[in-house]
């Protein structure tokens, strides 16, 4: 019986492992949470407010960051697949 990791990749096997790579990239950096910050001073031009989007892990985090991560998981799978599909001899 020849070992998983020394069998031939499946179309199948490149979207699962793209879907999981895309779902822990997803619990990473997708911006769940807005938190805001507000300083209060004695002179109202110190003041001022901070808005910051944070991940479930409470990282600091940006949207268009998450967007970029996902795409580019999704285009290299996608990729990935369709090069395995041409080679296919089946």
């Amino acid at each position: 019986m020849t070992p998983p990791f020394l069998r031939p990749r499946s179309t199948a096997r490149i979207w699962l492992w793209t879907a999981v790579i895309v779902i822990l990239i997803s619990l990473v950096l997708a911006p769940v949470l807005t938190s805001t910050t507000c300083y209060d001073s004695l002179d109202p031009t110190s003041s001022h407010c901070e808005s910051v989007q944070l991940g479930f892990a409470g990282n600091q985090t940006n949207g268009w960051v998450w967007l970029a991560a996902v795409a580019a998981t999704a285009v290299t799978g996608w990729l990935l697949a369709r090069r395995h599909k041409s080679r296919d001899p089946r």
